[in-house]
């Protein structure tokens, strides 16, 4: 496939690194910042075309050269994205475009059928993908990621097991009283990752990963126990995310939230966008303010914002307070170690949001759905055809190689969350989770193509 990405910043250098990765993609960068140009064609192996990417010519030159089967337009403001969408529409029909937007107002409208007016195919905003996750994690207490899969309708998210959750522990997966629409998919336990679990005893500090329903997911979070259901949320900075994550809340029906922002200016231009939220004008590190502002009686505190170092600092301080629960957000990949150092176990990559989301859009359902936190971890799915030696033999029957496990199978229009007696029928589609397996394996097995990324 032939990418063009429009902007080498964060959003544009993680969406050109993903992609190059994949062998079948050719993907050229336009960027005009000598920076951000240099970093990019140094560091990846993509085509580099140093110009203004919303310059007209450009885009012809770029286009005709290329002949780019999608552009993707990541330049830092809104208007520019959209503009370059539509003049490439306008040079190439054809072509796929993508508009990365930051705020509410610039998104386009959409029919009945969810579609744009066809100037741009899609829009993505990883701040409101990532203020969306971390209003979820707020509101289910015992979770520390959280992630969507909006084309199929299910969550993925893995939850701690802590004190709180007497009632489980000791309990073996099978014992265990899970929803109906749920899939306990892994358990990881110290540096292990554990995916044939049935008989596996729960202790503290193990996390399941659970895939399933929003609705699922929710009664799992219920099932573990909640001695005090989330309903005080302070959010920490009043960056694009820290708004977005106020208005989700919000929507969810939530009433006591308040953000504490830095930037007396950013305070009065969040206020046109909430109903509900209280502001408050504060250096979002100043220990003396957070602990008048009684962080520490919050259900979640979501740290939010401009830079990774005050996010790291605010939460250690947030801690520090008795923070029941703390989320926070880092944008450098290399802070995702850093964050787990210090014992942050609810932190948020900006990077994987970007990248989890490209890929859903450009990549088929036969490829690599979603991006895992940890290494070798896969989630993918993959058709039954005629030929697979598994067709119409059930799942208890099948011996998987080590390391896999059956999310769920889509027959149609219906998911079936599995059990040792469902069927594998030709047609079928079926999630999978695996981790440290090869998957020339699982072809083999299953006669289906799967390409990770």
């Amino acid at each position: 496939m032939n990418v063009i990405v429009v902007g080498a910043g964060k959003v544009g250098y993680t969406v050109a690194e993903r992609l190059s990765r994949d062998e079948s993609n050719n993907v050229m960068v336009i960027e005009d910042d000598p920076l951000a140009a240099d970093k990019v064609g140094k560091s990846l192996n993509i085509t580099l075309y140093k110009d203004t990417g919303s310059n007209p010519r450009v885009l012809r030159e770029a286009i005709g050269t290329h002949n780019p089967d999608v552009i993707i337009s990541t330049v830092t403001r809104d208007e520019d994205n959209l503009f370059i969408c539509m003049m490439a529409k306008s040079i190439n029909p054809s072509v796929k475009t993508i508009a990365r937007i930051r705020d509410r107002d610039y998104l386009p409208p959409k029919d009945e059928n969810g579609l744009t007016n066809g100037l741009v195919d899609e829009v993505f905003s990883p701040e409101m993908l990532c203020a969306n996750v971390v209003a979820m994690l707020a509101c289910l207490e015992n979770a520390i990621e959280y992630d969507d899969l909006d084309s199929i309708g299910m969550s993925l998210a893995t939850f701690l097991v802590s004190k709180q959750n007497v009632n489980i522990i000791g309990k073996t997966i099978i014992g265990l009283d899970t929803p109906k629409d749920v899939t306990v998919i892994a358990v990881y336990r110290g540096g292990d990752i554990h995916t044939e679990i049935e008989t596996f005893e729960l202790h503290l500090g193990d996390k399941i990963c659970v895939f399933g329903s929003k609705e699922g997911i929710t009664a799992f979070n219920k099932m573990m126990g909640v001695d005090r259901e989330a309903s005080e949320f302070v959010i920490l900075g009043a960056t694009a995310i820290g708004v977005d994550t106020a208005i989700c809340l919000e929507e969810m029906g939530k009433r006591n939230i308040r953000i504490i922002e830095t930037d007396p200016e950013k305070c009065s231009n969040t206020l046109r966008n909430l109903n509900y939220t209280r502001i408050m004008n504060g250096n979002i590190v100043d220990p003396h303010l957070l602990g008048n502002e009684n962080v520490g009686r919050a259900d979640a505190l979501m740290v939010l914002g401009s830079t990774d170092e005050i996010n790291l600092l605010a939460s250690l301080m947030g801690r520090n307070y008795g923070a029941r629960k703390i989320i926070s957000e880092y944008s450098v990949p290399d802070y995702e170690s850093i964050f787990d150092f210090a014992g942050i176990q609810c932190s948020i990559g900006y990077h994987r949001i970007v990248a989890n989301d490209i890929t859903k859009k450009l990549i088929s359902d036969e490829e690599a759905l979603l991006e895992m936190k940890y290494e070798n971890e896969l989630f993918f799915s993959l058709n039954i055809n005629e030929k697979s030696p598994v067709a119409d033999r059930r799942l208890g029957d099948v011996k998987l190689p080590t390391g896999c496990r059956v999310a769920c199978i889509m027959r149609g229009d219906e998911v079936i969350f599995p059990r040792m007696d469902t069927k594998y029928e030709v047609d079928d589609k079926v999630l999978m989770f695996t981790y440290m397996v090869k998957l020339d394996r699982i072809q083999k097995m299953f006669k289906a193509t799967i390409k990770a990324v």
